[in-house]
Order: structure tokens, then C-alpha cells, then sequence
């Protein structure tokens, strides 16, 4: 599937150094109960699932054992409510991590051990459970199944008056339609999400990206350009640079589809400083193939074809990943252009099937 183009790479951005991961152990855990109040258990329960949490944000490589030691130290506390939904959570988040590893059966199969536990019937918990269900059907090109994962979090949500895990999950509903190519739906749900008032500053970056985004394919030039515009300031604010450098590279794509080519080699111009200033190239590729874009359309192919083939160096054309799509739709242009018919082919042909994919995609997630 063709992944949020946010998610993750605005997260990694992001410094949480607040906080010593996974600085007790099960066992501990274990003695403590035995010597602390039940406040204070809870209390350090509580700074496990956050811990656990946090570890799963930055990727942290021990963020599957950090979510199995909350388990442990849940499975301490006095039996009550609390303590299952704290399992549930606990639980829960082992089973993001195990997506996050596309280890899709583990996460399936936690996931449904969760949902074992009796939750309360108001507990918020319940629409954790189906979010995260629906990250998993996401993750494996399911999207008419994650929406309607997604949505029915969105109504245990409402139920609860939860306004910032309400614009989180329209968010993420609006970004499914974005993987689905659905551009209508991603913009209405992003522009709701973008109406409550308890956002951060990170989400509130991803939300005005994600809708340029559909704005852009749907033609709406100049308020994807104000959406963008919003987006790279609040990128400037959190100095998130990666994700500043794939905005860039998103607006010298929409200038070249607008034929504004001095504007496009100004956001490609700036999108390519960050790499060579900061040294951060996450994103470079976008703005190489805006770059490759750029010089087929105002006539310099050889330029065009040195830019391209640096996007394919060391790789196989033909299984080169699914968010390239675009990449081997330019690539396929400028080797048409140059009279190479046998490597045009080549991408025109992964173009296709790519193509074909995310159509499926559409039609699963129209479905739903």
C-alpha cells in the first residue's frame, strides 16, 4: 500500500527526551506493588504505558519489550476495571509495535487476546482497540476494513466526549482516503479534524500537509499552496526538517503541474539545502524527482536522465517500492523522450502495475 506520506516521517522528527525508556524491570515491578500504595502503582502504571508509548512514537528498537513489561507490572495491580483496561492498553500498544515490524499474525493474535478482557462498556479503551485493529488492516492494503475500524473508534469517541481522539481519528480516516486516492472524502475529513481546537503543533503540521495534498489533486491550486505554506511553517516552529524538505518537494511538484517552473526550482532549491546543510535526505527523493520533472518539461533530458537514474541507483527498477509510483511514471516519460524504449518500458510497466494496485485499493476502501 501507499503509506501516509506524514506517517512517520514527522514523528521522527521530533525529540522525546524526557524520559529514561523502560527503566524498571517486571520484576521490580513485581516488589514494588508490595510497598507502594495503590495510588502509586497506578501512578507508575501509568508512566510505563506512556513510556511504552513514547518508545513506540520514536521507534525505539525496545519498544516491544517496554509494552511487555507494562503488561507485567498491570498484571500486579489490584483487580479491578482499571486493571483491565491498563492490560487492554498495555496489550494494545505491543500489538502497534508488532504492525510497526509488519509482524501482521503477532499483532493479529494480540489484538484479539485483548479483546478477551471485559472492558467496561463506556471504556475509552474500546476505541483504542478498534484503531488498532484498524492500523493493522491498513498496513496489510486493507482499507475498506481499516475504515471501518477507524470509524467505529470515532463513535466510542464521540460517546465519550473525546475531542482530541476524535481529530486524531478523522485525521487518520482522511489520510486512508489519501492511500485510497479518494481525494474528496481525505480533504473533508482532514478539514474536520482540523476544527477542534485541542490539536498540537505536530498534528496540526501533518493535518495542513495531508490536505494540500488532496487539495492539489483535486486542482485547488492556490488553497494547497495556503494548506503547504501553513504546513512549512509549522515544520519551521517544531524544527521538524525532514518534514519540511517533503513539503517543499510536494510544492515544486504542484508548481510544475501549474507550469510556474521558477517557483518549482525554488521550493526544489530549498528542499535540496536541507540535505546538503543539514544533512537530512529522508525526503530528498521527492524533491529529485520534482528535479527530473522539471528539466524533462522544459527540455533538458540528459539532465533529466542523470536526475532520474540517481533515484534507481543499486536498485531493481522493476520492484522498487510502491511509493515511487510517481517516480517511475517520470522515469517512464523522460526515457520515451531520449528514444530508450527498452528501459521506458520497464518503468511504464511497474507504473501499471502500481497503478493497478492502488485502484484495488480505491475500490476496497469505496466499499466499505
Amino acid at each position: 500500500m501507499r503509506k501516509n506520506p506524514f506517517w512517520p516521517v514527522w514523528m521522527k522528527a521530533i525529540t522525546l527526551a524526557l524520559f529514561t525508556i523502560f527503566s524498571l524491570t517486571a520484576a521490580h515491578a513485581q516488589n514494588t506493588i508490595t510497598t507502594e500504595s495503590t495510588e502509586n502503582a497506578l501512578t507508575i502504571m501509568d508512566d510505563k504505558i506512556e513510556e511504552a508509548r513514547i518508545a513506540i512514537f520514536n521507534e525505539h528498537p525496545d519498544a516491544l519489550s517496554g509494552a511487555e513489561e507494562a503488561e507485567a507490572y498491570a498484571r500486579t495491580l489490584p483487580p479491578s476495571e482499571l486493571q483491565i483496561e491498563k492490560l487492554v492498553t498495555s496489550i494494545r500498544l505491543q500489538a502497534l509495535v508488532l504492525v510497526n515490524l509488519e509482524r501482521y499474525g503477532e499483532a493479529s493474535a494480540r489484538l484479539d487476546h485483548a479483546q478477551t478482557y471485559p472492558l467496561a462498556p463506556a471504556s475509552i479503551e474500546r476505541g483504542g482497540l478498534h484503531h488498532a485493529h484498524g492500523s493493522l488492516a491498513r498496513a496489510r492494503g486493507e482499507l475498506g476494513e481499516a475504515l471501518i475500524h477507524y470509524r467505529a473508534a470515532y463513535d466510542v469517541y464521540v460517546a465519550a466526549g473525546d475531542e482530541e481522539r476524535q481529530a486524531i481519528t478523522l485525521s487518520v480516516i482522511g489520510s486512508v482516503y489519501l492511500d485510497a486516492e479518494q481525494y474528496e472524502r481525505a480533504a473533508e475529513h482532514l478539514t474536520r479534524a482540523l476544527a477542534f481546537s485541542s490539536l498540537t503543533p505536530q498534528s496540526i503540521m501533518t493535518r495542513h500537509a495531508n490536505l494540500a495534498i488532496a487539495l492539489r489533486h483535486m486542482e485547488q491550486y492556490e488553497n494547497a499552496i495556503a494548506e503547504y505554506q501553513t504546513a512549512i511553517t509549522g515544520a519551521r516552529a517544531i524544527g521538524a526538517r525532514n518534514a519540511e524538505q517533503l513539503i517543499l518537494g510536494n510544492l515544486a511538484h504542484l508548481e510544475i503541474a501549474r507550469k510556474n517552473y521558477d517557483a518549482a526550482q525554488n521550493w526544489i532549491d530549498e528542499a535540496m539545502a536541507i540535505a546538503r546543510v543539514d544533512g537530512i535526505d529522508a525526503n530528498v527523493e521527492n524533491a529529485l524527482n520534482a528535479r527530473a520533472e522539471l528539466e524533462r518539461q522544459t527540455g533538458r533530458l540528459e539532465d533529466a536522465q542523470t536526475t532520474i537514474e540517481q533515484l534507481f541507483a543499486n536498485e531493481d527498477v522493476a520492484t522498487k517500492a510502491v511509493e515511487d509510483i510517481h517516480v517511475h511514471e517520470t522515469a517512464y516519460k523522460i526515457y520515451q523522450a531520449q528514444g530508450d524504449f527498452e528501459k521506458a518500458l520497464i518503468h511504464l510497466m511497474t507504473f501499471k502495475r502500481l497503478h493497478d494496485q492502488a485502484k484495488a485499493l480505491a475500490l476496497d476502501a469505496n466499499n466499505s
